[in-house]
């Protein structure tokens, strides 16, 4: 079982626990089953930013294992407002497929748990005071997420190493992407109503992400990922492709020119 997987099962395992507001737990959760403490939890996500080092506010640029940090009040657990903060995991890196302790998101592996971007968690937060991005780091204060990484835990350490996957189950990440990330195509493994294991293909931009529909569009958008839209590439696109490719763009909430076709 592949090390995604790994973790999708564990947070459905977590059922009926509810991990809505329940930020910091998750990612310490995350931390001790995928990866490597240091010391005890911290009281809020916020008390853990604290604790980090931000390495960048470009959320593009976040590694797989990375932790995604933003600043807010919001009601906690005994009914009163306080700045705590939220915390999110980068699952497969440019914060375009973030594990969340939200309602909301293009996929849900828990309760209380959702798959979501960073653009749309920061779009959500945004309606909280002080919420904002702050950036990520590569540990969660003290600790860290080590499995997702595919280089070796230090001498001593006690993180898992990352798994291959099995034939039978569907490869965890497939990625393609332009030249500048912006834009890539992600294969999230999943099971049909028969439980035979599926990849489903997903469109990332800067905007967020959107399920691909069909095969022929998956070839279509595989071109225009592979043009390095904005490197000064060029591809032709027919009159019918750019309304498709345009769709797509729209769905991300947010329009990017592309080349003029014939």
């Amino acid at each position: 079982m592949s090390v995604l997987n790994e973790i999708r099962a564990w947070v459905k395992s977590t059922d009926p626990h509810d991990w809505y507001g329940q930020c910091a737990g998750l990612t310490m959760s995350i931390c001790r089953h995928f990866g490597e403490l240091d010391g005890g939890p911290y009281a809020s996500a916020y008390a853990a930013y604290l604790a980090s080092e931000i390495v960048s506010a470009d959320s593009r640029k976040a590694p797989p294992g990375a932790i995604h940090f933003w600043d807010g009040e919001f009601r906690g657990s005994q009914g009163g407002y306080g700045r705590y903060g939220h915390v999110a995991v980068d699952l497969l890196g440019g914060g375009t497929f973030i594990l969340s302790a939200s309602r909301k998101g293009f996929q849900t592996w828990g309760k209380g748990a959702a798959i979501i971007t960073v653009a749309e968690q920061t779009r959500l937060i945004a309606a909280n005071p002080r919420g904002r991005y702050l950036g990520w780091s590569l540990t969660y204060g003290r600790h860290r997420v080590t499995a997702l990484t595919p280089s070796p835990a230090p001498a001593g350490g006690n993180a898992k190493p990352v798994e291959v996957p099995s034939p039978a189950t569907p490869e965890p990440i497939e990625q393609e992407e332009s030249d500048d990330m912006a834009f890539r195509i992600i294969a999230v493994p999943n099971t049909d109503k028969a439980g035979k294991p599926r990849n489903d293909m997903y469109f990332c931009g800067p905007g967020g992400v959107k399920h691909i529909s069909g095969t022929t569009d998956l070839v279509l958008l595989r071109r225009f990922v592979a043009s390095g839209v904005g490197k000064g590439k060029e591809e032709v696109f027919r009159g019918h492709e750019l309304a498709r490719i345009t769709g797509y763009l729209t769905g991300l909430g947010k329009y990017v020119p592309i080349p003029a076709g014939t």
